[in-house]
């Protein structure tokens, strides 16, 4: 997908190789820009259904022109994989990846009732787990956690036999599966994904023009010394 008609000789997305370079392009006018100003040079954003590329930058920098700086500043290749599905396009998603292939030409079949109240697929996840009291090391003074803090982290994927030992303070204690492994379905596993994307960085517009200069600089030297 050829996304930079102003770049002469630069394609973002024609191959993974390509791709890199361009980030690789783009990371360091950022860290240029960062160290001039002596701040981040973007903010956050939470993308909305509705939202594209195109219209956050028609928002921001008062062009659909320069979306490919808001797919650039958040590493996207692939803006139909990696930008956050609407409801719609979510549920035909599913039913594509979860449901049965009949023929050749792609129908499918979804069992609702399956992927609503549990799926077909289960996965599994850590449970947080919290110090139950401060816990000192083998001497007795070092404090290693204090109470209440984050032993175990949520949500990291692990198998359905999973369990997790840790330092009491006075020994080694492990805690059963039951007590530090969440089973969810692929419903839910997948629309985390999908919230997950939604959080995203706009590049301040007040750098834009810098950013968009020292962009095609960089690109034209690497263009130039390929030949």
């Amino acid at each position: 997908m050829k996304y930079f008609n102003e770049l002469s000789h630069v394609y973002y997305g024609d191959s993974e190789e390509n791709f890199k370079v361009v980030c690789d392009i783009f990371k360091r006018v950022r860290v240029r820009l960062e160290a001039q100003s002596d701040r981040a040079v973007y903010y956050e954003y939470q993308i909305k259904d509705g939202d594209t590329p195109e219209n956050i930058s028609h928002r921001y920098y008062g062009s659909v022109d320069y979306y490919w700086v808001v797919l650039l500043m958040n590493e996207i290749i692939d803006p139909d994989f990696d930008w956050p599905l609407g409801p719609n396009a979510f549920e035909i998603f599913l039913r594509k990846k979860y449901g049965v292939q009949l023929d050749s030409s792609a129908t499918y079949v979804w069992d609702r009732q399956k992927i609503l109240a549990g799926d077909t697929t289960d996965y599994h996840e850590t449970v947080e787990f919290k110090a139950p009291n401060d816990i000192y090391g083998l001497d007795g003074t070092t404090i290693l956690y204090s109470k209440n803090d984050v032993i175990l982290d949520a949500g990291t994927p692990c198998n359905s036999h999973f369990t997790f030992t840790y330092w009491d303070g006075s020994e080694n204690v492990t805690l059963p599966k039951e007590t530090v492994v969440s089973t969810i379905n692929a419903r839910t596993k997948e629309y985390r994904k999908n919230e997950a994307k939604r959080n995203i960085k706009i590049l301040d517009e007040r750098y834009l023009a810098d950013f968009v200069k020292e962009f095609r600089r960089l690109v034209e030297s690497i263009v130039t010394f390929l030949g």
